[in-house]
């Protein structure tokens, strides 16, 4: 998130005149934000108190993690208290509880192994050119997952590709934004070379914010190329996790597409490049594993997505057309991959996931033993479960993991059976794709 101060200068003209035409910049963050109703607004606050209710640990949960006694950890929580690492616990259903980052940060201080001490940064390519098959569900629910394992707090970035911005919308918590910062975009930072500019008679296109943001990184003295490092890394928004963030979208913004169907094949290529060998390797500094969301289709934005990958992930329904479909695709990537420009020498696991699965409906079952015949040992053994469970997040714009079993029952939502088993699911399917990263992208594994 771009929060530097806008000093005066030889863009005064351009700031002045982008304050007065932030309003019509299709691709402006804060216009979005600032949109959401009043109500809303506090209903989000209220849920992000509660989840970070249900994201605490007890001092019994984190004894057993660290497999010490209760006066070790009694002691080292005061020494990091005083110490100024952690802060204080607050008192929740009898017992004492910590809040996610304070766990993240003791953990750290108490020396135990995360994720960058054994594992390279990785880059996970959600990618289908197929709808309505929860591919953004899957996005945001494996990128909640995977930043609540407080043992290998790993940093996670979901980078928004999708020009939908659904998962930039649902995801980014607005109360740590900034109302009067420029928010750049994924798309903002992938096009910048391309609609570099220094006139102030071009304040009114939508890519006035990121020659803006330049120019003022550049009133520090730095090259061109420092700026952008610094952009990069400022640019991701944060979530309701502290280690956890997200690179927008912006709905409807459909410059790359133009844009790209105009160059040459030469600069086509070098479109390609700029986001796998330049964006990523700097976003790789900052995050252990990266996420990227793309639109259902095959398009610049997926060939971006895969040129960049460690892995690929590839959603389907439990139906014979999309199973169809996703198959033929999967197909169609693996004879591209060694044209793409990065070729395929990154490349170190594909897999196809099989969404809103349900075993006790026929189709579902038949659907899924043939995708196990024709998958030829890509179909991950876990599966995203259908479930009521993932509606009621997407309305409270959370993930299933933001919910505790107490939620759901006072409410009288779903039994609990209901949700421990969509739950129980949905963790051992976060468990599979987090044994992937385990067996291809250790340190020990190049």
């Amino acid at each position: 998130m771009i929060e530097r101060d806008i000093e005066p200068s030889m863009v005064a003209k351009q700031i002045e005149g982008h304050a007065s035409s932030l309003k019509n910049l299709r691709h402006s963050l804060t216009e979005m934000y600032r949109a959401i109703p009043k109500a809303e607004l506090r209903n989000r606050k209220e849920t992000a108190e509660r989840v970070a209710i249900n994201h605490s640990q007890t001092k019994n949960s984190l004894r057993d993690m660290l497999n010490i006694s209760g006066t070790v950890l009694r002691n080292k929580l005061e020494e990091a208290q005083e110490a100024g690492v952690i802060g204080t616990h607050f008192e929740y259903g009898g017992g004492h509880r910590f809040f996610h980052d304070d766990v993240l940060k003791f953990m750290d201080w108490f020396g135990v192994p995360k994720f960058s001490d054994q594992f390279e940064p990785t880059v996970l390519a959600i990618s289908t050119h197929k709808g309505g098959v929860a591919k953004s569900t899957v996005v945001a629910t494996l990128a909640s997952g995977l930043a609540l394992d407080v043992r290998m707090r790993p940093r996670v970035l979901v980078v928004d590709l999708d020009p939908q911005g659904t998962v930039s919308s649902a995801n980014i918590d607005t109360s740590q934004v900034d109302p009067n910062a420029i928010q750049l975009t994924a798309l903002d930072l992938v096009l910048g070379d391309l609609e570099r500019h220094h006139s102030s008679e071009k304040i009114n296109r939508p890519d006035a914010d990121y020659n803006i943001v330049m120019d003022d990184y550049l009133l520090d003295g730095i090259t061109e190329d420092e700026a952008f490092v610094e952009i990069v890394k400022n640019t991701p928004m944060p979530t309701h996790l502290s280690n956890y963030d997200v690179l927008a979208g912006f709905p409807s913004d459909e410059r790359l597409t133009d844009k790209y169907g105009v160059l040459s094949d030469e600069e086509q290529e070098q479109l390609l490049l700029r986001f796998s060998q330049k964006i990523i390797p700097i976003l790789k500094e900052e995050y252990d594993i990266i996420i990227i969301d793309t639109p259902p289709q095959d398009s610049i934005y997926s060939w971006m997505a895969i040129d960049s990958a460690d892995g690929l992930l590839v959603p389907t329904s439990a139906s014979r057309y999309d199973i169809s479909s996703t198959t033929n695709y999967l197909d169609s990537i693996s004879k591209r991959l060694p044209y793409f420009p990065s070729g395929d020498g990154h490349f170190k696991f594909y897999r196809m996931i099989l969404t809103n699965y349900n075993p006790a409906n026929r189709i579902h079952e038949e659907s899924r033993r043939h995708l196990l015949q024709v998958s030829k040992g890509l179909l991950m053994t876990k599966h995203m479960p259908h479930s009521p469970l993932f509606s009621l997040a997407a309305e409270a714009n959370v993930t299933v993991h933001d919910f505790i079993q107490k939620d759901v029952l006072d409410r009288r939502l779903m039994s609990s059976k209901v949700f421990n088993d969509t739950m129980g699911q949905v963790n051992d399917w976060v468990s599979e794709i987090k044994d992937l990263i385990y067996t291809f992208c250790g340190k020990d594994t190049h």
